[in-house]
């Protein structure tokens, strides 16, 4: 059974600079859904390579003037799933990928030539690699080459 990843957090920010923040997430394979400003959630797109993609839900409320607790939910685009231990570990890897990039945009912490944030290289072409090289005839000898 999958379960959406999710992450609650308690920001020392106020509702406007998270969710400034959270808008600037916003990239050509992260698309906005909703900008709910009465409710306080945002929902992003983010295609994968099969197509299909994962939904970042997130929820703010205003705990103090200056403190906002946010919740971040990862859940998949569509049903069905080749693997669902994959499908699990690639949506705990994308939160902590998001959840990297929101903490740099929060911060400031941000390339001054590019705007990106600055956050370290993840492996998600070799969680790919993985995973179509695990559905296809030689997922043994692709898994046995990446490792090796």
């Amino acid at each position: 059974m999958y379960q959406n990843p999710k992450k609650e957090l308690t920001i020392n920010f106020s509702i406007d600079k998270v969710r400034e923040a959270v808008l600037k997430l916003q990239k050509k394979d992260c698309v906005l859904i909703k900008d709910d400003k009465t409710l306080n959630e945002i929902t992003l797109h983010d295609k994968d390579a099969l197509g299909t993609g994962y939904i970042f839900s997130f929820i703010m409320v205003v705990k103090e003037d200056e403190i906002t607790n946010l919740t971040i939910e990862v859940s998949k685009n569509l049903t069905g799933s080749i693997s669902t231990a994959q499908e699990q570990t690639i949506g705990t890897n994308k939160l902590k990928r998001i959840s990297q990039e929101f903490s740099a945009y929060l911060s400031g912490d941000v390339d001054e030539k590019t705007g990106k944030p600055n956050v370290p290289k993840q492996g998600c072409m070799v969680t790919t690699l993985l995973m179509v090289g695990s559905i296809g005839v030689g997922g043994y000898s692709l898994l046995s080459y990446l490792l090796s």
